[in-house]
């Protein structure tokens, strides 16, 4: 899982343990799964341990009377409310909700496990899931609120988006997700002018949305992602230019690199082109990404699209700080040769001699393969029967 993912777990996990996210900056460097495996089992554990004082308090709501039973619950925690609607019948709960506060409900849902109380969600009328989530978004709540979102129907899904006037706390809710399965549909349910508006806001706010917009990207489908980048791509060159700056002082190159693979042609060209991607640090940065997370095939691709300076820049870069080998694998397997040909042609002969290497190995597995990249080296002034290795001692 990405860097966004483990960010996402760290802030559900300061919830459970009743701390600040940044109380848990030790935990940064962990996996998301790792992270999540944690929270759950440390959630599962406290709610055990009072499971039998549960399963005795829910024969009681059971049995008396809906108005005593709710008045019942006004007058307990409700962590224990919480932990006796996951051991009654769906329909139960469901009609005690009504006869409780909105707030009171927020303060229920902080405790409740929606994986135990599914069917109630469901049963639960729009109307008082909506009032529910304008109560927990009115207390910056949105980690509760994440945890119903795999629960809810769509046309309960549908009224609480309308209900949100902000897009920024919808893609809040959407990076706490438990599950992504759903991401891409809640935000096509978006007319597009909010996803539009959605772009300005993180563009405006990007310490504490771009986090989030990019975990939407990396989520959605392959064509949703296209959709998203391409509107992106089309926006002023400063905003733009907000987002590149943004990724690269977080170090997310690794999550953002496919997304800009996913954009059309038009607009993949456009964004590889911008001034801030011709600046030797940014190049060093996005290159170190790819040799780091064998990524070498999406930046190829950008590449192919690379102006003349820009290409000069990178090659110099990577004659200096990676080694051909990953990146001819790539070449390989997204037939990317013409254009790792053009950037080793211009590099020094000292790699010019590794890649020959590398090529002639390639020709003991597929002599086919190894004459057509051969005659195509030839065209770039690279020579690949001459050259020796970089293993091999060269002719003085």
């Amino acid at each position: 899982m990405s860097l966004l993912a483990s960010q996402a777990e760290v802030i559900k996990l300061g919830r459970v343990l009743g701390v600040e996210p940044d109380e848990l900056e030790f935990l940064g460097g962990a996996s998301a799964e790792s992270l999540r495996m944690l929270r759950e089992s440390v959630t599962e554990h406290l709610l055990e341990e009072d499971r039998p004082f549960f399963r005795r308090l829910a024969q009681v709501f059971e049995h008396v009377p809906t108005v005593l039973a709710a008045k019942i619950a006004r007058g307990i925690d409700p962590m224990v409310v919480a932990g006796v609607a996951v051991e009654i019948q769906a329909r139960r709960v469901v009609t005690l909700g009504q006869r409780l506060a909105t707030p009171f409900l927020a303060d229920v849902c902080m405790h409740l496990d929606p994986r135990r109380a599914r069917d109630a969600i469901r049963l639960f009328p729009v109307d008082l899931v909506v009032d529910v989530a304008l109560e927990l978004d009115s207390r910056d709540d949105l980690v509760t609120m994440s945890r119903f979102v795999d629960y809810v129907s769509d046309d309960t899904m549908l009224a609480v988006e309308e209900a949100l006037h902000d897009e920024s706390r919808l893609l809040r809710v959407a990076f706490l997700m438990e599950s992504k399965n759903r991401v891409d549909h809640i935000f096509r349910m978006l007319p597009p002018e909010r996803v539009q508006r959605l772009l300005v806001r993180v563009q405006e706010d990007p310490e504490g949305l771009l986090s989030g917009f990019l975990s939407l990207l990396i989520h959605v489908s392959y064509g949703f992602k296209r959709e998203l980048g391409d509107i992106l791509a089309a926006q002023d060159e400063e905003l733009i230019d907000g987002y590149i700056r943004a990724v690269d002082q977080r170090g997310l190159w690794s999550d953002v690199l496919p997304v800009v693979a996913a954009m059309s042609d038009s607009s993949r060209a456009r964004v590889v082109n911008l001034p801030a991607l011709r600046e030797k640090h940014l190049q060093a940065n996005i290159l170190r990404t790819a040799e780091e997370s064998d990524l070498w095939g999406q930046v190829l691709l950008l590449i192919t699209m690379m102006g003349e300076d820009n290409r000069a820049a990178v090659a110099r870069i990577m004659a200096n700080t990676v080694t051909l080998d990953a990146v001819t694998d790539a070449a390989l397997i997204g037939e990317y040769w013409e254009v790792l040909l053009d950037l080793v042609a211009r590099m020094p002969d000292d790699k010019h001699r590794e890649f020959a290497g590398i090529i002639r190995a390639i020709g003991d597995v597929d002599h086919h393969l190894y004459e057509r990249i051969v005659a195509r080296a030839e065209v770039h002034g690279i020579s690949i029967t001459n050259a020796a290795t970089s293993h091999e001692p060269v002719a003085q």
